[in-house]
């Protein structure tokens, strides 16, 4: 704080918008019981100065309608900003910190038209102004014409009615704070971007007594946490100390699909959630496990995501974090024993050996939906690990013969490793696929193919 002990230096972009939201955060603090005077100041930022830059280009800063106003904190020119938490960078200058996050009262993105979204006619011309919006309204309406727009929420709506457009796309929470809801004509079913509808305090590391004050309405001290959680291979016995407490403490569990269900005995009373995913038989969409996370953890509850092996290998564990820590989620992890390690050290199977394998790969024969190939590439590597491969062993065969692997070569499919059900088959890259059919193994299972594999199957036949 500066000039007097209750007046806050406030800086924000100069749009109608940009000013509603400072009264906005006046109100939330009026409501706990405090009323410092707020000394108003507008900035231009680079977003502002050049409305041509189309903000669908992946190469625009992410600090471009915040970069003016970070300076001017840490110039002490301005003692806080109130920005749209949707703009906020990735990553915050070193000195600066946000104060408070505000809750969203609407999180939605609507349709600004004179007809439904659904009744657009082919050509259609739609404007949107996010990356986010222009892909969720490709794989709505592949025959509309997707054009950047740019500008205010109310030069956008001019712009529309001119007919330089047949709709707009448009943060709901905007036209509501900036009372234009009766332009709304649809409401859209995609979730939109990360932080929408919420406001963002912006101001300097050390200015502690500003922090202490507006920590009265940071949304996130009501928050809960989310812990992803390596169930392990399979064996209750290989569960972790830490995996254990974590469950015992939770007010509710997402659990996949492979996950022991004896595990869950150590959360008696929190809320269970089938979240995995099989094979033809998804319970949940990835996204939707996301957004499921997230709600859970917002409403102040202790959530774990217990995870098959360990959450960072072929377990999407790096897409939950990043979507969490994207709505600024705490997130832990506790790592788990990894099927890919531990199936075959129960066997007997070094997957290094100093004499026989100096190198080892992990490979997911199942690709993203939209990655550009489904080919299996194989690693020059002496020993190999394919997860999630069982209907793939085929393809993996015929992949390694391509690539001159003898006939000879060993290996291994375990299915169901580390659990009662477990069946294992040994043979050679000449007779594996025939082996595995007659012994009709099913999902999960584990293939491994290399010299090592032999110790393996020394041990078995003993």
């Amino acid at each position: 704080m500066t000039h007097n002990q209750n007046t806050i230096r406030v800086g924000s972009r100069g749009s109608k918008l940009a000013l509603v939201q400072i009264d906005e955060i006046k109100d939330l603090l009026k409501v706990q019981g405090l009323t410092p005077n707020f000394d108003q100041k507008v900035f231009i930022t680079k977003g502002d100065k050049d409305k041509t830059i189309s903000l669908t280009d992946a190469s625009v800063s992410d600090d471009f309608f915040t970069d003016t106003l970070d300076k001017a904190i840490l110039n002490n020119e301005i003692d806080i900003a109130i920005h749209s938490a949707k703009d906020l960078p990735q990553h915050m200058h070193k000195d600066l910190r946000i104060f408070a996050l505000t809750k969203s009262m609407d999180e939605t993105d609507a349709f600004v038209g004179n007809i439904h979204f659904k009744d657009l006619p082919k050509g259609a011309k739609i404007g949107t102004s996010s990356l986010i919006r222009l892909e969720a309204l490709k794989s709505l309406n592949s025959n509309i014409e997707l054009i950047d727009i740019r500008g205010t929420i109310e030069e956008r709506i001019k712009q529309m009615q001119e007919g330089k457009y047949d709709g707009v796309i448009i943060a709901t929470i905007a036209l509501k704070r900036l009372g234009l809801k009766q332009h709304i004509k649809d409401i859209m079913p995609w979730e939109a971007s990360p932080l929408q509808g919420q406001l963002a305090i912006v101001g300097r590391k050390k200015n502690i007594k500003l922090h202490e004050l507006f920590a009265n309405i940071d949304i996130r001290k009501t928050y809960g946490k989310v812990i992803l959680v390596g169930a392990g291979p399979g064996d209750p016995d290989l569960f972790t100390q830490k995996g254990i407490k974590a469950l015992q403490k939770a007010d509710c569990v997402f659990y996949d699909f492979l996950v022991t269900k004896d595990l869950l005995e150590h959360a008696p009373e929190a809320e269970k959630i089938p979240a995995g995913k099989r094979k033809g038989a998804h319970s949940m969409p990835q996204a939707e496990i996301n957004q499921n996370l997230r709600k859970a953890a917002q409403k102040g509850k202790g959530v774990v995501r217990l995870k098959g092996g360990d959450p960072f290998i072929f377990g999407r564990g790096s897409e939950e974090m990043q979507y969490l820590q994207s709505y600024h989620i705490p997130v832990e992890i506790i790592p788990g024993i990894s099927s890919t390690t531990a199936i075959p050290a129960l066997l007997g199977i070094p997957l290094t050996d100093r004499r026989l394998s100096s190198s080892v790969a992990f490979i997911s024969a199942h690709r993203q939906k939209d990655c550009d190939s489904e080919h299996i590439e194989i690693p020059n590597t002496d020993t190999i690990v394919f997860l999630m491969g069982l209907t793939k062993l085929k393809e993996i065969v015929s992949t390694l013969r391509q690539f001159k692997k003898p006939p000879e070569t060993p290996m291994v499919v375990i299915s169901k490793g580390s659990r009662k059900e477990e069946k294992v088959v040994y043979g050679t890259l000449a007779d594996i696929e025939q082996k595995v059919l007659n012994a009709k193994l099913e999902a999960p299972a584990l293939i491994i193919t290399g010299k090592t594999v032999a110790y393996g199957y020394s041990l078995h036949r003993n």
